[in-house]
């Protein structure tokens, strides 16, 4: 079973469809962390890992029941197709380290890949609370 990390419209508190969605198929683990920084996109966020980053970006760690199969729905969900990526691409998938419970786990992570120049870093690297402000 895969594990994935989630910083923004899929966390465990979020209302969204796909994050019910998200929740009906994995086991929540609690609250993690990645090195990086996280941009306000306007909808959502994008996370761009930074291994060495001073900052972390706030997410949740979910264990997916049906691995493939959940990815291949959240790869649509997130707009990428990963057999074929493509610069223009919005997010990328990729297996990193996050931190959980102090100990680094490695997750599948969709992080932004454009051009940040011009985009407004949320501060504290949590985007809930960033919208709920």
């Amino acid at each position: 079973m895969a594990l994935l990390f989630v910083y923004g419209t899929l966390r465990y508190d979020s209302d969204m469809a796909m994050a019910c969605f998200l929740r009906s198929q994995s086991d929540w683990l609690g609250a993690a962390a990645l090195s990086g920084v996280l941009y306000d996109l306007g909808a959502y966020p994008g996370a761009v890992y930074v291994p060495e980053a001073a900052t972390q970006v706030r997410g949740d760690l979910f264990r997916l029941h049906r691995s493939e199969w959940m990815l291949e729905r959240l790869d649509v969900y997130e707009g990428i197709d990963p057999t074929n990526p493509t610069p223009q691409d919005e997010y990328i998938r990729k297996r990193i380290p996050v931190l959980h419970r102090g100990e680094p786990q490695m997750s599948w992570v969709y992080l932004y890949q454009l051009p940040t120049s011009g985009l407004r870093v949320i501060p504290l690297g949590d985007y809930l609370k960033w919208i709920f402000q």
